[in-house]
């Protein structure tokens, strides 16, 4: 169905039956303009954004490919590493993990995954079976259906919190945190071992990525959400080979072998 862990990044994104749509190219073209690459290693120091995307064997290609291409897309809303390791910085740290987590999870399964049963209705079935597709009928039956809305609602599911009361109970719910918040929660366990390690290192990224520290959680996630719509919507995101080799030699090719990275 999908090209092999080989190939390079553009010729996987190729094969996306979404490329030839003018939004999502733009977006693929955005992440390609990131230096991103793939590795074979089935493990990696990951670091959204700075590391290399690793190879992701999963039951089924579609599976694997869920989880490609929310690798990929966190290359949009990379975390913040400042390069100082005071508690305000572990606090961003912290802060843009989880914003990024939360809007590539709302990127991916919700916005990818109905665009590619959309294309391609033979894979629906099979597609729908990821629990997502069935939260964002829910969530349209009970009127929430502007996407600001709907990473609201998503985030306080993974949060939760009890802002939409209306939602609690329903197994649609029920399936969907049981696919999704352990892995959340696993993600969210990782990142004060990971900061210990980082500063101890005292590792200064070749490249910083900041965030408004005012923002809020969920502010900063609808923000990284609006970042990609944004993307999308301006359709005319080229290529560009010089700044791809430029960010390709920025990123964390020399990540530190830290003992004991957890992700």
């Amino acid at each position: 169905m999908f090209l092999t862990e080989n190939e390079s990044v553009r010729e996987y994104l190729q094969s996306s039956p979404l490329h030839d749509n003018p939004h999502w190219k733009s977006l693929f073209n955005a992440i390609l303009n990131t230096g991103v690459r793939f590795t074979s290693a089935s493990r990696v120091h990951w670091l959204a954004g700075y590391s290399h995307v690793p190879a992701t064997p999963k039951s089924t290609s579609l599976k694997a490919h869920f989880f490609k291409m929310h690798d990929l897309f966190h290359q949009i809303s990379p975390v913040e590493v400042s390069g100082k390791y005071d508690e305000d910085s572990r606090v961003q740290f912290k802060k843009s993990s989880m914003c990024g987590e939360v809007a590539v999870l709302y990127l991916t399964e919700f916005r990818y995954a109905e665009a590619l049963a959309e294309a391609k209705p033979e894979w629906e079935e099979d597609i729908r079976e990821r629990k997502s597709l069935p939260l964002l009928d829910l969530m349209r039956r009970k009127g929430v259906l502007a996407w600001e809305d709907q990473v609201a609602c998503l985030d306080n599911l993974l949060y939760g919190d009890s802002f939409f009361p209306f939602l609690q109970g329903e197994p649609e719910v029920k399936d969907f945190i049981e696919d999704y918040w352990s892995m959340f929660e696993r993600d969210r366990g990782f990142l004060d071992h990971n900061w210990e390690l980082l500063k101890g290192d005292k590792w200064e990224p070749k490249r910083v990525i900041s965030y408004d520290p005012t923002l809020n959680h969920l502010e900063l996630t609808k923000h990284m959400v609006k970042i990609f719509l944004y993307i999308q919507m301006v359709m005319d995101v080229r290529l560009r080979e010089d700044l791809r080799i430029q960010n390709m030699h920025m990123r964390f090719w020399d990540i530190p072998q830290f003992g004991g990275w957890l992700g």
